[in-house]
Formats: structure tokens, C-alpha cells, sequence
């Protein structure tokens, strides 16, 4: 028979045992649910202060949609209670190329074949992805150039493709074959084209880039035209005629490219960026006005990456 004492001690060990054991599951249970508490508060927060960065960005909005707003009114950026803050920004979204208007003609083509090679697209390929497009609006079966109809969509079991019809959405694009190319050089092409405007490039707000390319004119021209065109009260050209001259646009193809450009697109794109602690969210809405009633035809919410901030 073993001695009592040793009996005594080895239930003491054993019983301070299962105390650890019991402070050690509850100090694990107490530290889980702080942890999921503090991710509830923290969630909560960022809510919050998502909320009220849309509310800031929509007031921007309303303040950039008054048909009469000057360029540069100080309402259109502002602080608010020393927390948040807004920044509304006015463009037109005949700044944008639109893809059906420019797939329309064939003359016009070779917009958007300039504009994939200055993208950093082979001019081959540039000329290939065009064709695709072209064939995916056109209402024919024949084939344009090194383009894709219906037999080349079937060879990659992809069915009732092309669509032939006018693109209903920049989505659509990504489906034409070969336009990945684009895709790989130019991540952001969505911001670049759009669907919505009346289709010439409005010359009062397109970039350098586009100009350059609508225009048929050296990139530099460009460049020198739209630092001309800024004035205290926002982007002026006087007249189409007067914008032809400065960019040197060759006399032959006066006509072709008069009817790609305008100065008075009158849909608009308005963003406005709100920010409140550490989350910003930029609100971008189209908005098509007749005389001072607007319509909007596109409303849209995204984070901004606080890279972009």
C-alpha cells in the first residue's frame, strides 16, 4: 500500500493540473471574444465613416450637377467639420472615346488603331484587335481583314458569338477576340472609352492623347492646345475651326476629322471624391441636360485606393 502522503500529493499535482488547464481555456475564451469585440467596434467604425464619406461625396455631386456652376467655385472642394472633406470634378463625357460611334464609319477607324498603338500595341495588332471589333458590331458574317466572325468564336466553343450588334456595355468588349492585348497594355481601358456620349470627342475636355489621335495631329500639337484651352473659368475653345488650325490638322482630311470632334457634348461626368478619417469613396454619375433638366443615365460608387489619395 502506498503512503498516504504521496496519495495527498499526487491528487494536489493532479488537481493543480486541471486548474491550469481551466485558467488556460478561459483565458483563451476571454482573449477570442475581446478580439471578435474589437472587430465588431472596428467594423462598426469603418461603416460608419464609409457612410458619411458617400454622404460628403453626394454632396459634392449636388453641388457639381447645378447646371450654372463656375469652374473653380470653392464650394466644389471643401472641408467639413475638420474630419471629412469633398472634391467634385466636372468633365464631359464626350472626353471619353466612344466605341460605337468611332466603329460606325471606316474612316474613323484608324482612331482607334492610333490610339492601341500609342497604348504600346504592334501597329499589326492594332489593326487586328480594330477588325475584331469591327466584325463583333457589324451585322454581316464576312470576315474584316484578320478580324472574328462566327467560325472563329465556334473554334474556341465560344456560341452565338459575336453579337453584331452596337456594344450595350464596356463588358461586352473584353469578349472580342484579341482585345486582351489591350487589356495586358492598358489595365485601365475602361476609363478611357464609353458608350454614353453623343460621339464626337469634345475637344473642351479630352486628353492630349485622345486629341492627337481623333485629330490625325502630331501628340505635341495636342499638348500645346490643351495648355491653350484653360482658363479661371474652366476649359474654352472658341470655335472648331479655330481648334482645327492650332492643331495643324492636315487640309485633305479636314472634313473627316470635323465630323469626330465638338465643343458642346452636353452630357456630362461628374465625380466627386468623399473622404472622412481614412476611407474616401468617389461617386461618379452621367448626366444628360436639356437646358438646365438632367438626366442621369449611369450612377457609380467606388473605394479609392489610398495610393490615389
Amino acid at each position: 500500500m502506498k503512503p498516504v502522503a504521496n496519495l495527498s500529493k499526487a491528487s494536489s499535482a493532479a488537481a493543480l493540473v486541471t486548474v491550469l488547464w481551466v485558467v488556460a481555456i478561459l483565458s483563451i475564451t476571454v482573449f477570442t471574444t475581446s478580439q471578435f469585440l474589437m472587430f465588431d467596434l472596428s467594423t462598426n467604425a469603418n461603416q460608419t465613416a464609409w457612410f458619411k464619406a458617400e454622404q460628403l461625396a453626394d454632396r459634392g455631386l449636388a453641388i457639381a450637377s447645378y447646371p450654372d456652376i463656375p469652374w473653380q467655385d470653392p464650394l466644389l472642394r471643401k472641408e467639413v467639420d475638420g474630419e471629412g472633406s469633398y472634391e467634385a470634378r466636372i468633365s464631359s463625357e464626350g472626353a471619353l472615346v466612344n466605341l460605337n460611334f468611332f466603329l460606325e464609319k471606316p474612316d474613323r477607324r484608324i482612331v482607334l488603331e492610333e490610339l492601341f498603338y500609342q497604348w504600346g500595341l504592334r501597329s499589326e495588332q492594332a489593326v487586328q484587335v480594330v477588325d475584331s471589333l469591327i466584325d463583333w458590331v457589324d451585322e454581316d458574317s464576312n470576315r474584316t481583314g484578320n478580324g472574328a466572325e462566327q467560325a472563329e468564336y465556334l473554334s474556341m466553343n465560344r456560341l452565338n458569338q459575336p453579337f453584331n450588334r452596337e456594344f450595350q456595355s464596356l463588358e461586352e468588349v473584353a469578349l472580342v477576340q484579341g482585345f486582351e492585348l489591350v487589356t495586358q497594355s492598358r489595365p485601365d481601358w475602361r476609363d478611357q472609352f464609353t458608350l454614353l456620349s453623343s460621339g464626337p470627342i469634345d475637344l473642351r475636355y479630352a486628353t492630349a492623347e485622345v486629341i492627337s489621335a481623333v485629330c490625325q495631329c502630331p501628340l505635341e500639337n495636342a499638348r500645346l492646345f490643351v495648355v491653350s484651352r484653360e482658363t479661371d473659368d474652366g476649359p474654352r475653345v472658341n470655335s472648331v475651326e479655330d481648334a482645327l488650325s492650332q492643331l495643324g490638322v492636315p487640309p485633305d482630311i479636314l472634313e473627316q476629322v470635323q465630323e469626330r470632334i465638338a465643343i458642346d457634348e452636353s452630357t456630362m461626368r461628374i465625380s466627386s471624391i468623399g473622404r472622412y478619417g481614412s476611407i474616401a469613396v468617389e461617386r461618379t454619375i452621367t448626366v444628360t441636360y436639356t437646358g438646365n433638366d438632367g438626366t442621369i443615365l449611369r450612377w457609380q460608387t467606388k473605394p479609392v485606393d489610398s495610393s490615389e489619395q
